[in-house]
């Protein structure tokens, strides 16, 4: 009895450290720190994310140019109606591509064609800011100047007038500064000698060089008269 009392007291024991090494290497598991989560998925969607957001202001850039084009020939209307309606255009294609220069100068002769020529000077310097090497909207800058101008001496305010003159004589220097081909510009400077400040020498010259530049050929015919006439 004695001997089955101590092999039972035996095994009990035996029994006990496996129940023990059992349980630690429980514990060992459960203390394991766990595997890292992959990161693949997550890159893989800001990947995606990522070229949804490019697809999209892609087709936005892609948008904005095709209104902005509608709305050229709307604003070069004479019709106070039309031009309204192409400012509407151009304002769209610029919310459409906040970085395109092009529709913020166009709502600037927008303003300008209907005659507000404070609001043309803050559209095409705020076109000038985006884009300052922006040669069209200088020379529009500088012709809404020269329009400011001429209305000033009509209304007998030569202060104004100088200083409409003479900014309009900066914008389109600036024009040529950029681009000393740029045709319009020498058209734009030529009447502006001519009519501002009455030297017609100049104006000659300044007009001759737009017809040697020019492609227009309508307004080339055109300049080539009033070149005849000042000679």
């Amino acid at each position: 009895m004695k001997q089955n009392r101590t092999l039972t007291s035996a095994f009990a024991l035996f029994l006990a450290l496996c129940f023990l090494a059992a349980a630690g290497c429980s514990k060992k598991a459960a203390d394991k720190p766990a595997a890292p989560e992959s990161k693949k998925p997550a890159a893989a969607a800001q990947s995606e994310e990522r070229k949804t957001g490019s697809a999209e202001k892609k087709d936005n850039m892609l948008a904005a140019r095709d209104t902005f084009e509608q709305s050229v020939a709307l604003i070069e209307s004479d019709d106070p109606a039309e031009i309204k309606k192409g400012m509407e255009l151009a304002l769209k294609a610029a919310e459409l591509d906040p970085e395109f220069a092009r529709p913020v100068c166009a709502v600037g002769t927008a303003h300008r064609k209907l005659g507000d020529f404070q609001e043309a000077f803050k559209w095409y310097e705020k076109a000038l800011a985006m884009d300052p090497n922006y040669v069209v909207c200088h020379d529009n800058l500088g012709y809404a100047h020269y329009l400011a101008g001429v209305q000033a001496m009509e209304n007998a305010d030569k202060a104004a007038a100088a200083e409409a003159f003479g900014q309009a004589e900066k914008s389109f220097s600036k024009a040529l500064e950029l681009d000393e081909n740029y045709a319009d510009a020498y058209f734009n400077l030529g009447q502006l000698h001519n009519i501002a400040y009455g030297d017609k020498q100049r104006a000659l010259e300044l007009f001759t060089r737009f017809v040697e530049l020019s492609k227009d050929e309508v307004k080339k015919d055109e300049v080539k008269q009033l070149i005849r006439q000042l000679q």
